[in-house]
């Protein structure tokens, strides 16, 4: 948050800023600030406490709950209308756009480590492959943890959590594993343990990009009356360059 002061008023009359959802040097920058130069004064750092990183979990897990509902839907409908496997593939695939859009929507996810919109998930899909070529750089290991003093955290988007729902959708049909994994209710689970790992991207060292998410929210401060507030906001634009 940015303590915004004029020469001579007093701490009751000052006046207070906001920060701006996207500061990184790395992101487009935010609108300008309608102030004089006279009347800014140094940013103060603020720590993430124990409230705001249970937050950042619920909106995790409400992320994968969702995609998991949207996955049993698509299961039970599936069984509906489908008959041979054929018809299977063919339904598997129709719903795929829908349960991709619905998502998308329904998460208010927005801009992702490659691209701004849906449409750019996958036209700029030879970007995100040669970026993830290059995540046992230092430069990656660098821009995530510029990321993480900056209060951005990632998520899974709707390409990731359409990833799991085909691996998942074809499991039903292969006649070596046990008849439990037909069942779609413990699919739905397994799809959302699957997804909630994704989610929190568990492994570190040169292993941390190996299921990195690509969605990315940031904690964004206000500071006014001496009180702090914090909210949570998808980014609307990508890192550029992206990593």
């Amino acid at each position: 948050a940015r303590r915004l002061t004029k020469p001579g008023d007093s701490p009751a009359s000052d006046k207070i800023g906001l920060m701006t959802p996207v500061c990184c040097s790395c992101f487009a920058p935010g609108p300008p600030e309608k102030f004089s130069e006279a009347e800014r004064t140094e940013a103060r750092p603020v720590q993430m406490t124990l409230r705001d990183l249970a937050k950042r979990e619920a909106l995790r897990t409400w992320q994968s709950l969702l995609a998991s509902s949207l996955f049993l839907a698509s299961l039970v409908l599936m069984d509906s209308f489908a008959g041979s496997i054929r018809d299977r593939v063919l339904w598997q695939a129709a719903f795929l756009l829908p349960f991709n859009a619905m998502y998308r929507w329904a998460s208010f996810n927005q801009a992702g480590g490659y691209y701004n919109t849906l449409l750019q998930q996958y036209t700029r899909l030879s970007q995100h492959v040669s970026d993830i070529s290059r995540r046992r750089s230092e430069l990656y290991v660098e821009s995530i943890a510029r990321e993480q003093r900056e209060g951005i955290f990632r998520l899974s988007n709707s390409l990731e959590s359409a990833i799991v729902y085909v691996a998942l959708s074809c499991v039903r049909w292969v006649p070596a594993f046990p008849s439990l994994f037909k069942n779609r209710l413990f699919l739905s689970s397994l799809y959302f343990a699957v997804h909630r790992i994704i989610q929190t991207n568990p492994f570190s060292g040169k292993y941390m990009g190996l299921i990195q998410p690509e969605g990315m929210w940031q904690f964004v401060h206000s500071y006014r009356d001496n009180v702090i507030s914090t909210t949570m906001q998808p980014l609307l634009v990508h890192p550029n360059p992206s990593y």
